[in-house]
């Protein structure tokens, strides 16, 4: 009779050993899940940056060039002005030529 007992709880405790190891494993998986769920959200996160960071080169850029096109158009008002005040200059000449042959022809 002690020794039916002594095996029922030896088969007892090797049934409780192995559903310990069975859990260590189940929880072992789940730590392996755990860490690749990391280092692909470690990856995506590097993607992300990286976008980020080229969206941020592509914006300094679009402001380089955006900078770039107000000189140009500011050079080109520049230009313009200049050149109605040429106009201007040259009308003003004219009517004061124009003015003068008449004064010399009405002499």
């Amino acid at each position: 009779g002690q020794l039916r007992s002594v095996m029922v709880s030896l088969r007892s405790v090797i049934e409780l050993l192995r559903g310990m190891i069975c859990l260590l494993r189940r929880v072992i998986g789940l730590f392996r899940s755990v860490i690749g769920l990391l280092r692909s959200v470690i990856v995506l996160l590097r993607g992300v940056i990286g976008q980020l960071r080229s969206v941020m080169v592509s914006l300094r850029s679009v402001i380089g060039l955006l900078r770039g096109v107000k000189g140009l158009l500011r050079s080109v008002i520049g230009s313009l002005r200049r050149v109605i005040g040429l106009l201007r200059s040259m009308i003003c000449y004219l009517r004061i030529s124009i003015n003068l042959i008449r004064a010399l022809g009405v002499c």
